[in-house]
């Protein structure tokens, strides 16, 4: 199954709204998105946050992408956040991985994304928090 692990991070509290907005139609679409196993989010701590994804193909994670509300929220988290990478990874069928295996193949795998405004950790392709301190786990399929 291909994992999708993303992590951004909000440059200040006053996009956390709109984001939490966007975030609630994105949802709605990814679980309605055919070839999904299955996904969890979880804070880092702070203004930090972590999806997992797991699908049936690629073909599926890049419909997904493409589309819908995922694809018009993209050009607003570019503003909106001052740190995002991302990983793709295929691991066996199964459970899925747990954060900190997430964060060791961010920090391993994981790729920046162009941002506006990015902190000077992101400049420098460091795709993880130094701290990492994972909560408020929500797990869907």
């Amino acid at each position: 199954m291909l994992i999708s692990i993303t992590r951004l991070h909000l440059r200040s509290i006053r996009y956390l709204p709109m984001f939490l907005l966007e975030n609630f139609f994105i949802f709605y679409q990814l679980k309605n998105t055919p070839g999904l196993i299955a996904g969890k989010i979880v804070n880092e701590g702070g203004l930090g946050f972590w999806t997992m994804t797991a699908w049936k193909e690629e073909t599926a994670m890049k419909f997904f992408r493409n589309s819908g509300k995922h694809q018009t929220a993209m050009p607003k988290l570019q503003q909106w956040s001052d740190e995002a990478s991302l990983a793709h990874l295929t691991i066996p069928d199964g459970p899925l991985p747990s954060w900190f295996q997430a964060y060791d193949w961010m920090k391993q795998q994981g790729r920046t994304s162009q941002l506006k405004d990015a902190t000077i950790a992101h400049q420098e392709g460091r795709t993880v928090a130094l701290r990492f301190k994972p909560r408020g786990e929500y797990i869907f399929r």
